[in-house]
């Protein structure tokens, strides 16, 4: 990946027994997965919007087609709004 992912504050911000199970696993791919979701779902809470429904949402607009072009319209500080 071509990215850095800064997760101290969205680790922290998760509950003690999720923080551990971020770190028992010795896997680096799955930790940098974890770490991912983790600020995406904090992405989520930041914009008042639930994160499930976001990422379910957000999951059927690809499965469906939804054009690239578009892709700002899947984030999450634009996930039920109309413009």
């Amino acid at each position: 990946m071509g990215y850095e992912v800064t997760t101290f504050k969205v680790t922290w911000g998760l509950p003690p027994k999720a923080r551990l199970r971020l770190k028992s696993n010795g896997n680096a791919d799955i930790q940098k997965v974890n770490a991912i979701v983790a600020s995406l779902i904090a992405t989520c809470k930041i914009n008042s919007v639930e994160p499930y429904a976001w990422m379910k949402a957000t999951l059927k607009a690809i499965a469906t087609g939804h054009p690239q072009s578009r892709i700002d319209k899947l984030l999450p500080w634009s996930f039920g709004r109309t413009s």
